[in-house]
């Protein structure tokens, strides 16, 4: 039976796969990567934590690919990133990992989340409010009786450093 997280059960399946799959890939890049806690992963945004070449603990918070409406298959052109989790509490953008791994279908991508929230801060519109998740290319989405706040960037349009990796080497 799939894993389930207040109805997310693909969704979760799916990020654990990708976890698991960007761990490898950081393996065969020459990081040796250790799963966070439970604590970390909750707490931090933390999925694994791993020594960059700098010598220093980096945390990395794996995010998979998405589909932009339920029930399409997920996509690689846009992602989203969490301003406010569904709690109120500050999201993974704002405050967590040093990392973040994003799937693109045929690589990863690497991005400082530092670089990522100055980007979305500087691309994304707040003060503008859509009423679904897949119209909110740099705006703001919240669930209804949620106090989240979501919104969409795409890949080509980062002018932030990347590193990528593909998949299939």
């Amino acid at each position: 039976m799939e894993a389930s997280y207040f109805g997310m059960g693909d969704t979760l399946s799916r990020g654990q796969k990708f976890e698991f799959e960007a761990m490898r890939i950081l393996i065969r890049e020459g990081y040796n990567p250790v799963r966070a806690s439970e604590e970390d992963n909750i707490y931090r945004h933390v999925d694994f934590w791993a020594v960059g070449k700098d010598g220093k603990s980096y945390g990395f918070d794996a995010k998979a690919m998405k589909s932009l409406n339920r029930g399409e298959a997920p996509q690689d052109e846009w992602t989203f990133v969490e301003w406010r989790g569904v709690t109120g509490y500050p999201g993974w953008l704002v405050e967590g990992c040093d990392i973040l791994v994003f799937e693109r279908s045929e690589s990863i991508v690497l991005v400082r989340r530092l670089d990522l929230l100055g980007f979305c801060r500087r691309s994304t519109v707040m003060d503008r409010r859509v009423s679904r998740a897949s119209e909110s290319k740099y705006c703001i989405y919240s669930r209804s009786g949620r106090k989240d706040a979501i919104s969409l960037f795409r890949f080509d349009d980062l002018d932030i450093p990347t590193k990528v990796f593909r998949k299939d080497e």
